[in-house]
């Protein structure tokens, strides 16, 4: 006896069935399989961005940067605000000594106003190889206001606004990322550097220990 339609499964469940299947080949290193399902799903779901985000990846793990880029290129075309597929797109951009495109790519998705805090963290440190200190400074504001109490973000903040010459906003920067994360040494060590700068010694000494 025929199964009815009824008790077909639908495409949907038939590509999450095969998404599951497909990230566990990945995990154990089968990597062509994991691309072959993916190419399957997109056939029950044409376009959808999520699996070309996945074969991406998939694509990037095998070595083969050229159908990872194009993958990832299709997953923003079919949803311009998939942060993880414009990060992902950004790194393997910059891997392959494309730097420009990479922050091109990120000033994108900044545009867009990014969900993750990738983004901006990552747009300011590509900024900040280039030397495009007042850049990266702008990316980092965005980081903060997303992460309020990421003492990493202030502190990263506070050396962009030091490599600028303003000393004194620096140091109260630095003193912000301080009052949350009290005990990080690489910081109280940029404060106590910042602080002899600036003449304040004493200061610097109880920064420095």
């Amino acid at each position: 006896m025929n199964p009815s339609v009824d008790s077909l499964p639908d495409a949907a469940s038939q590509a999450a069935a095969l998404a599951r299947e497909a990230l566990a080949l990945r995990q154990a290193g089968r990597i062509d399989d994991a691309i072959r399902l993916y190419h399957e799903i997109l056939r029950l779901s044409p376009g959808h961005a999520n699996t070309l985000f996945r074969l991406g990846n998939a694509y990037r793990q095998q070595g083969n940067a050229q159908q990872a880029e194009e993958s990832y290129r299709a997953a923003l075309g079919r949803d311009p605000a998939h942060d993880s597929a414009a990060g992902n797109l950004a790194a393997l951009l910059d891997e392959r000594g494309r730097i420009d495109e990479a922050i091109a790519t990120l000033q994108a998705a900044m545009e867009r106003g990014p969900r993750l805090a990738e983004v901006p963290n990552n747009l300011s440190a590509y900024l900040a190889r280039l030397r495009r200190h007042a850049e990266s400074e702008q990316a980092l504001r965005r980081l903060v206001a997303m992460r309020p109490d990421d003492a990493g973000a202030r502190a990263a903040l506070a050396s962009a606004v030091e490599r600028q010459g303003r000393l004194e906003e620096a140091a109260t920067l630095f003193f912000d990322a301080i009052e949350r994360r009290p005990d990080d040494p690489a910081t109280l060590a940029d404060l106590g550097s910042v602080l002899a700068t600036l003449g304040r010694l004493d200061e610097a000494g109880a920064a420095c220990g």
